[in-house]
């Protein structure tokens, strides 16, 4: 005679979970990489379900920082402004759950044009910095980031949240020929 064993688990307890949505339409966002980072070195990665869950079974005690990750969406640290660097820590003892949590991302935007020179031709090599506009007890420009022009004369900037940007190219690279342009994005 023959014997089967049945072995029985409970699927383990989810230490950290949460759903990720489009923050636009509120739709769930499927194979969002949902990454627990424990420090600079340690990161543990889940992707999301169909329905935009995830799930993080077992951790270590420690402290860990969400981010998420998804193709045509601005990259987003749990707790912290779109396209910011503070968010929130969550301490895990390796045995509690946390609430559920709602991830809410935004699609990205980004911003490219060309550089000309006077006389209308494309400039290779020409510095363009990305500002941001920001509120600190008054409106200022932080830098947030610089790239060269291709043989095109051409630049982008991929990946920006949703903000006021302003664009200040330097063709000659002397600093003193600097143009801005003030649109919206």
């Amino acid at each position: 005679p023959y014997t089967t064993l049945f072995r029985s688990t409970a699927p383990a307890a989810c230490l950290i979970q949460g759903t990720v949505l489009d923050a636009e339409s509120g739709k769930p966002l499927p194979k969002t990489r949902v990454f627990a980072k424990a420090g600079r070195i340690t990161s543990i990665l889940h992707v999301t379900d169909e329905a935009g869950a995830f799930c993080f079974e077992r951790l270590e005690a420690g402290s860990y920082e969400l981010v998420f990750s998804r193709s045509s969406y601005v990259d987003a640290l749990y707790g912290a402004r779109p396209g910011g660097e503070k968010g929130i820590v969550f301490t895990v003892d390796g045995a509690a759950s946390l609430p559920p949590l709602t991830v809410k991302m935004l699609r990205s935007a980004a911003i490219g044009g060309m550089v000309l020179d006077t006389t209308g031709e494309p400039v290779e090599n020409a510095r363009v910095d990305l500002l941001r506009k920001t509120w600190d007890e008054g409106w200022n420009s932080d830098s947030v980031t610089t790239t060269r022009t291709d043989d095109r004369g051409v630049f982008r900037f991929g990946q920006l949240a949703p903000g006021t940007y302003y664009l200040c190219a330097d063709p000659n690279q002397s600093g003193s020929a600097i143009t801005f342009y003030s649109g919206a994005y």
